[in-house]
């Protein structure tokens, strides 16, 4: 073994100089230490040990600053350890490091440890090399100054590496630090943590990932102390290989959690990612998550958890699952404040996907969100729940689209005892036999004014759409049911408390081709009811006005439907819309109705049976086709029907 030692301990400071040391082919033991109760400065320190399994280590301790040092350590081939720590009391700034292990299984330590003054614009690189390498490296500021402006880039090579990254500061802020790892071929591990202690921030720092080929694990953590966390930007790419990808913005004691963007590109693989924000004790706000899964059967879940008093508001989640049995989870979860104007995104391709979004805050509004989801082909599952304690639900956005196969879309909004208004919800089935189930739940207060449209498309469709104000009215909503083509069965249930009303709603259903059932459950009004409130000259009148449900059809192909639900006193309340070219409407004689034979196509009705005929041939035979078959004898008059 060979051993080699630079020793320079003085009380004056240590700047200008050169220090070189090269090792042999065999096992060196290389050796520089520069401590100084001043400064460290502008020193070139070179440390080689060829080939061989070497021990290469460098100490600069300063009792002032260590700044504007240029040093270059390489191990050369074989198993080296090599160690450098920069130790100061003040300042360690505009240092620039490269570290290279070369060929072998390398361990890589760097250390920066300052105390009472600022560890800023260094510039650090660690190259590992081929081999299982493990690199560390590590900038600690303990005291009340900043972590900033620093670039880490650490390159571990082919192999199986393991990299760790950590940033930490005293009492003051962690910012605009920029920090590469990069795993290239191999099963890597790759740690990076930036983190900010108490009273401090931790804002526009850059940390982006490059795991390379092989099934890599990342986990990254952003932490601030009671500052905010913001500004940060995060870039992930995992590559081929099956990957484990965590990445954590933990506002822990802080203030705001807000714009920063994580981007994650798996590749492909069968990947596991996490994305994980909680929020400080201001709002969460203004984040970007975007995640691309690439091919493979993937497992994505993002979280954004708000514990303390303020809101989740105007983040963006959006995700892309790639072909693949995918398996997609978005939980936002607010405190005690708003849970509004976010927007998730999701598509996922080929495969059958498990897509669960959730919306929930117990003690504030759910309001201006947007949700759009597209589960692409196969046979996919799709929940949706917005879950609202005391508060309101209102004014969202939710848009989803099964694609083709047999789907499981199932949505619900849930208020224990506030309003669920004036939401704009659209479900679509896609091609398949799809299930779909939506309900608007209010325990205590009303389910009003919002707008529903809901689309079997091609397939023997089951759609379910209920509106409960358990103690509330529901009026005002617009239901839109289109069953496409195929056997659909489609069920509605409106219903209120004992003492309020299901009244103004109105419900358009298109079965599509195919002989379909459609199912009427509406506690409610058939006709207008006019209420007088008070006596005498205070006297007032409302009216409240009947719920309507229209019965489209566009082609034949759309007659033979059954109808259950509807009381005999529905008419009033019941209109078929027919197209005028298919079926012959006159523009001046809408309601045209008949029970006896005539010459042109008309309709006819057998009340005693609950039953709607279209003639087309008039008095020719074979003309007469089922239109709508009721289970009740509900009354139909010319005034029921109409046209297009």
């Amino acid at each position: 073994m060979a051993i080699q030692n630079i020793i320079v301990s003085t009380n004056t400071a240590i700047s200008v100089q050169s220090f070189s040391l090269t090792g042999t082919t065999a096992v060196d033991l290389l050796s520089i230490s520069l401590v100084t109760d001043d400064d460290i400065n502008t020193n070139t320190i070179n440390v080689t040990g060829n080939s061989g399994n070497d021990l290469i280590t460098v100490n600069l301790v300063a009792e002032d600053n260590i700044s504007n040092n240029n040093i270059t350590l390489s191990g050369g081939d074989g198993n080296d350890l090599i160690e450098l720590t920069l130790v100061a009391s003040s300042y360690i700034s505009n240092n620039t490091i490269l570290v290279n292990g070369d060929a072998g299984n390398d361990t890589i330590n760097i250390v920066l440890a300052g105390y009472s003054s600022t560890i800023s614009n260094n510039s650090i690189t660690a190259n590992g090399g081929t081999g299982n390498d493990v690199i560390t490296i590590n900038l600690s500021q303990a005291y009340s100054s900043d972590v900033q402006s620093n670039t880490v880039v650490a390159d571990g090579g082919i192999g199986n590496d393991t990299i760790n990254i950590v940033l930490q500061n005293g009492t003051s802020n962690l910012d605009n630090n920029d920090v590469t790892a990069i795993g290239d071929a191999g099963n890597d591990i790759i740690n990076v943590s930036l983190l900010g202690m108490e009273g401090s921030s931790v804002s526009s720092n850059t940390v982006t990932i490059n795991s390379g080929t092989g099934n890599d694990t990342i986990n990254i953590i952003l932490e601030n102390g009671t500052s905010d966390l913001d500004d940060n930007d995060v870039a992930v790419t995992g590559g081929t290989g099956n990957d484990i990808i965590n990445v954590s913005l933990l506002g822990a004691d802080g203030d705001y959690v807000s714009s920063n963007n994580v981007n994650i590109d798996s590749g492909t693989g069968n990947d596991s990612i996490t994305v994980l924000l909680t929020g400080g004790t201001s709002t969460m706000q203004n984040n970007d998550i975007t995640i691309t899964a690439g091919d493979g059967n993937d497992a994505i879940n993002v979280s954004l958890l708000e514990t303390y008093s303020t809101g989740i508001v105007s983040n963006t989640v959006n995700i892309d699952g790639g072909n693949g049995n995918n398996n997609i989870k978005v939980l936002m979860n607010c405190g005690t404040d708003e849970l509004s104007n976010n927007d998730v995104t999701i598509n996922s391709g080929t495969g059958v996907d498990i897509i669960s979004v959730k919306f929930i805050s117990f003690t504030s509004s759910i309001y201006s969100n947007s949700v759009n989801i597209n589960s692409g082909t196969n046979n996919d599952i799709i929940t949706l729940e917005f879950n609202n304690g005391s508060y309101s639900i209102s004014s969202n956005d939710i848009n989803i689209n099964g694609g083709s196969g047999n789907d499981l879309i199932s949505a619900k909004l849930l208020s224990g005892s506030s309003t669920i208004s004036n939401n704009n919800i659209t479900l679509d089935g896609g091609t398949g036999n799809d299930l779909i189930n939506l309900e608007l739940l209010s325990g205590d207060s009303s389910v009003s004014s919002n707008d529903i449209t809901v689309n079997g498309d091609t397939g023997n469709d089951q759609i379910s759409i209920t509106l409960v104000g358990a103690d509330a009215d529901v009026y005002s909503n617009t239901i839109d049911v289109n069953g496409g083509a195929g056997v659909d069965n489609i069920s509605i249930s409106l219903s209120g408390g004992s003492d309020t009303a299901v009244y103004s709603n109105t419900i358009t259903i298109d079965g599509g081709a195919g002989k379909d059932t459609i199912n009427l459950d509406i506690n409610g009004l058939f006709s207008d009811l006019t209420q007088v409130n008070g006596t005498g000259t205070t006297a007032t009148t409302t009216t409240l006005a009947k719920n309507d449900i229209n019965l489209v059809y566009n082609a034949l192909a759309d007659l033979g439907d059954l109808i259950n639900g509807l009381p005999d006193t529905a008419g009033e309340a019941v209109i078929f819309q027919f197209n005028r070219a298919v079926f012959n409407g006159d523009a001046d004689l809408d309601g045209f109705l008949d029970s006896s034979p005539c010459l042109s196509p008309n309709f006819s009705y057998d009340q005693g049976q609950g039953k709607l005929f279209y003639d087309r041939n008039g008095l020719a035979s074979g003309g007469s086709v089922l239109v709508a078959d009721f289970d009740s004898s509900i009354a139909i008059t010319a005034d029921n029907i109409t046209f297009f």
